[in-house]
């Protein structure tokens, strides 16, 4: 069926000669010597544009700090078409960060409000592209519609309505519409064919239509083909994004391993693997799924010791890519304080002294909890060392215990700590009027609420390592305080399209200590959220049981194999997992689900099977357990 396929390998050899051409970044330097000399705000907007356009491809958090700069300055100036502008950017940004959609929403009615009121048309079709977009994460179907359909009447050419036609098609095949879906990419595909001006969107367009044909319709032939078309348009145009390149050549390999045709799967990814040594971060991802499909297809095969070389590789691979994190977070923040540094010195210096005073507290009090920690985990050391009969084992496991620990403080500390000593520097160099301080302050906010949850969680684990949970049980409703874990996952569920339906009944009740039973809970549902591919579902049910409440917890994820469902609460044999949507984990959290089960007095299960989810059932008493007739106090 693929003898032709001969020529799409030749094409990808070529495209592994072609040097992609890249635009040439602009000064940084330059841009920040010219805001300095600028002398009026029209400049000085013009000149946060540029900065904003630089960074927006690489680090989206520099480009939002940049908006939050402009805005006061085009509203200050009365230049209501460029705040149109930057609050549809800001829209974008809060729609492809996953942030509380209410305020996307927000941001992007409020630029659609100042459209109309000077008529800026031009402006009309690209709000209304990203109110769909947001309303579709959100399951408002017939809003996403709705606003895709206004996009595609005011757009009338161009991107903009490309962008629209390709999002109503993506969204009925999600919602299984395959008419109407297969209706509108062709109509964007008739687009993007017709105009010269549209050739950089072919890839995409071609790489979705194989997507639609090999998920939706089953169609092999159209799928395939469309691939190929995909293939061609990328090695025909220059302009193709490497990365982009290499995420389409992954997707036919495979769909190539889903029809088992395992040669060619294992030739496309030789074409991704050669990549290996391009730093880019996101390249080295896709370059450790290239190892991982090989594998696959070698086992398929039956050749078991290449399938076994590839496994390994692809392992390697990612155990640097977890190591490089904690570094690639530091270059992140330095690109935020090179698109903020040396902006007009406005903030007065007591005020900088006031913010320099409480950042410093805030220090010193991380500094405490750090130092708490490693007492904690010291003296628990000391202790299992006592037990010389056992000191062997007892040694390997708190060496593990112990790197652990230390890799979950430098992860997921030095990086919301490192962005406060970035906003402090910006302070400290007079970059912030008072206005600016006030709307950058959100951000810190933010990065204070992670340092504090990710604490209390090390803090409750290490206070169990010690034997010192001490549940305050009482009658908890419960369906109350699973929508308000729901409620804080939401934005997590939100960005990889995952429905939590909730089950639980308004009459559920148990006995338990409440802050513990929320911290159970909201594991389970972040465990359950990771490893769920994107579109798919998590349920959570009750069931009465004589005086036990039975409490269910489902997912349509990637399951587990019975090697790591055996070692899942063991901290020493545990490893992390990349999740679907390649999520870094710690491996610490079921361990704390499953002591904080216990020592409520509760029981738990877990039965998974791979590419078939997992499923968790905790057991809780729903009264007091009754005293001893002759207890004594």
């Amino acid at each position: 069926m693929f003898v032709r396929l001969c020529f799409f390998i030749a094409l990808f050899q070529l495209a592994s000669c072609l040097s992609h051409a890249q635009s040439t970044p602009p000064s940084v330097t330059t841009l920040k010597g010219d805001y300095k000399r600028a002398t009026n705000d029209r400049q000085r907007l013009e000149i946060l544009k540029q900065l904003f356009a630089y960074y927006r491809p690489i680090d989206v958090d520099s480009a939002q700090i940049i908006l939050d700069l402009a805005l006061p300055i085009a509203r200050r100036s009365k230049d209501t078409k460029t705040e149109v502008f930057l609050l549809t950017k800001q829209g974008t940004l809060y729609r492809m960060n996953k942030a509380n959609p209410k305020t996307g929403l927000a941001v992007y009615f409020q630029a659609l409000q100042l459209a109309e009121s000077i008529s800026d048309s031009a402006a009309f079709s690209d709000i209304y592209y990203g109110i769909g977009r947001i309303q579709d994460d959100q399951q408002n179907k017939e809003e996403a519609v709705k606003a895709f359909l206004t996009a595609i009447q005011t757009a009338k050419t161009g991107v903009a309505l490309y962008n629209g036609l390709e999002s109503l098609a993506v969204h009925y095949a999600n919602n299984k519409n395959l008419t109407e879906a297969e209706k509108y990419f062709k109509k964007a595909e008739n687009l993007v064919i017709g105009s010269a001006d549209l050739a950089n969107y072919r890839l995409r367009l071609f790489s979705n239509l194989g997507e639609f044909y090999s998920q939706y319709k089953q169609d092999t032939t159209k799928s395939v083909s469309y691939f190929r078309r995909a293939a061609v348009s990328a090695v025909t145009n220059p302009q193709t994004d490497l990365t982009r390149y290499l995420v389409e050549t992954k997707g036919l390999a495979v769909t190539l391993l889903n029809l088992k045709d395992y040669k060619n799967c294992i030739l496309l990814c030789r074409k991704v693997v050669i990549y290996r040594n391009n730093p880019k971060h996101n390249i080295q991802l896709i370059v450790a799924y290239a190892y991982h499909l090989m594998f696959k297809a070698y086992k398929a095969l039956g050749n078991y010791q290449q399938a076994v070389i590839y496994a390994d590789s692809a392992q390697v691979l990612s155990d640097t890519l977890a190591r490089r994190t904690a570094s690639e977070n530091i270059k992140k923040e330095t690109y935020k304080l090179e698109a903020a540094f040396n902006l007009e010195r406005k903030q007065k210096e007591v005020e900088f002294l006031a913010q320099k005073q409480k950042t410093q507290q805030l220090w010193i009090w991380t500094a405490f909890f750090v130092a708490v920690l490693l007492s904690v985990f010291s003296w628990i050391v000391y202790r299992n060392r006592q037990n010389l009969a056992k000191q062997k084992v007892e040694l390997t496991h708190l060496n593990t215990t112990k790197d652990k620990l230390f890799a979950i403080l430098s992860h997921d500390l030095r990086s919301p700590v490192g962005a406060l000593e970035n906003i402090l520097m910006l302070t400290n160099w007079g970059a912030l009027s008072q206005t600016e301080f006030t709307e950058t302050t959100q951000q810190l906010s933010q990065r204070v609420s992670q340092v504090r949850t990710m604490l209390d969680n090390l803090l409750q684990w290490s206070v169990s390592q010690m034997g010192g949970i001490k549940p305050v049980k009482e009658p908890i409703h419960l369906l109350n305080l699973l929508e308000n874990q729901i409620q804080v996952l939401s934005p997590a569920s939100a960005k990889k399209s995952i429905k939590i339906i909730n089950s639980v009944s308004d009459t559920s009740t148990l006995v338990a200590d409440k802050n513990h039973l929320a911290v159970i809970l909201r594991n389970l549902l972040q465990n359950a959220i990771k490893f769920t591919n994107t579109g798919g579902s998590i349920s959570v049910k009750t069931q009465q049981q004589q005086d036990t409440l039975l409490i269910e917890v489902s997912d349509t994820g990637i399951g587990m194999s019975k090697e790591r469902l055996a070692n899942l609460f063991r901290l020493n044999t545990t490893s992390s997992k990349l999740g679907t949507d390649f999520e870094q984990g710690t491996g610490l959290g079921l361990i704390l689900v499953k002591e904080l089960v216990e020592a409520n007095e509760g029981t738990i299960e877990v039965t998974s099977e791979l590419n078939k989810g997992t499923q968790f059932k905790l057991y809780f008493r729903t009264s007091p357990r009754p005293c001893p007739e002759n207890a004594t106090f």
